[in-house]
């Protein structure tokens, strides 16, 4: 299976389960309940895992629909997180529309630029486009999204589970970070699990249990999810594309 395909239908709905809610209104502005940050930092170690060349892309986003009003992170005090995948970009699977625009198909997922096959929606990338050139978009008769790269990141994938504050936001004051809620190694275990479903075809958990439910799923069925990353990220590179072949087609 091509890995657009898989993060389509298997990697993008099992972590959309895991960590999307809602919109809501924070102090900070409105907050789109898309956790891009916990995606982008999975997508990033998945594609490490199987052989890539990945960065974690930040930088705003706008959605335009005639008619209806644009939402954008321009102006708000949040960015948005997406990856670069072999020179790829924009690979987001963070992104759910169908809180927002429950009228239209929403998004299965944003892969490069190429139009959407089951999506109404264009996709536009730039690099550091000024700021207003992208709210221009806004008054366009199509249905865009529209993603403006400010930084790309690179970071030691074996790192950034052990230390994911180093990119994820802490949450508000007096809340528990996620690794307290549940372990220290949760991101490890929810990444490995996502790299079983990517090369073991194990099935995933999205259709038949809710959030909490698949955290915990995870956690008692991946004892052992840092120490296999760490053996596969330490292996030569040669032998992780070898072992991913099939996916790379």
């Amino acid at each position: 299976m091509k890995f657009r395909d898989i993060l389509k239908t298997k990697i993008k709905p099992e972590l959309n389960n895991i960590y999307t809610e809602k919109p809501c209104i924070m102090p900070t502005g409105i907050d789109f309940g898309w956790f891009c940050r916990e995606h982008a930092l999975h997508l990033f170690v998945l594609g490490k895992l199987l052989g890539y060349e990945v960065n974690i892309c930040t930088g705003d986003f706008l959605v335009n629909v005639p008619g209806e009003k644009f939402i954008t992170s321009i102006g708000d005090n949040a960015d948005h997180a997406w990856c670069c995948i072999n020179n790829k970009s924009p690979i987001d699977i963070s992104l759910c529309l169908r809180h927002i625009y429950p009228m239209l198909p929403d998004i299965s997922v944003v892969f490069g630029t190429s139009n959407i096959d089951d999506s109404t929606f264009k996709i536009l990338n730039f690099i550091n486009e000024d700021d207003n050139k992208i709210l221009d978009l806004s008054s366009s008769n199509s249905n865009l999204v529209v993603y403006n790269e400010k930084n790309r990141l690179e970071f030691n994938a074996i790192e950034l589970l052990k230390n994911p504050y180093m990119f994820l936001l802490p949450p508000p004051i007096g809340s528990p970070k996620f690794t307290e809620i549940y372990c220290e190694d949760i991101f490890y275990k929810i990444t490995y699990h996502c790299y079983k479903i990517a090369t073991e075809n194990i099935k995933p958990l999205f259709s038949y249990r809710d959030s909490k439910s698949s955290i915990k799923r995870i956690s008692k069925f991946n004892p052992r999810a840092k120490k296999e990353i760490i053996n596969i990220l330490e292996k030569p590179a040669s032998l992780v594309r070898y072992h991913t072949a099939e996916i790379k087609r």
